[in-house]
């Protein structure tokens, strides 16, 4: 006697809703994130109407109002950020650029010390970091 079985159900897993909701969480992360680069140390900048997006991709030396002097949240010193410098920038670059972060209440000295030890290491092209006035 032959004993029929019953035949068992296709199983599929539809792919679409699936994607559908990979590609939704996606787009609210993108939307949801925060594309602000963070400098490593709080400055109160000095305010200027002047002010023009930097790249921020570019080599940033911070000051705090005390003279200390820091490089991706490192502190150095002068002679130190020199050799940072030559380092960073081949003699071949040809856009070398160092942005200075300094702190509206430090010294005249200190930003130029930093300027002069920038000089020093090859580099002439030195922009100041500032924040439009009013803001």
């Amino acid at each position: 006697m032959r004993i029929s079985r019953a035949k068992k159900a296709d199983l599929n897993l539809d792919m679409a809703p699936l994607i559908d909701v990979v590609f939704l969480l996606l787009i609210f992360y993108m939307l949801t994130s925060s594309f602000v680069q963070d400098h490593g140390i709080d400055l109160e900048l000095p305010d200027a109407s002047t002010s023009q997006v930097m790249d921020p991709d570019q080599f940033t030396v911070n000051v705090n109002d005390k003279g200390d002097i820091f490089v991706a949240k490192e502190r150095v010193s002068l002679a130190d950020l020199t050799q940072l410098v030559r380092s960073r920038f081949s003699h071949n670059d040809k856009e070398k650029s160092v942005i200075v972060r300094s702190s509206a209440s430090a010294s005249v000295e200190s930003l130029v010390g930093v300027m002069d030890a920038v000089r020093s290491g090859g580099v002439e092209a030195i922009s100041i970091e500032t924040r439009p006035k009013g803001s």
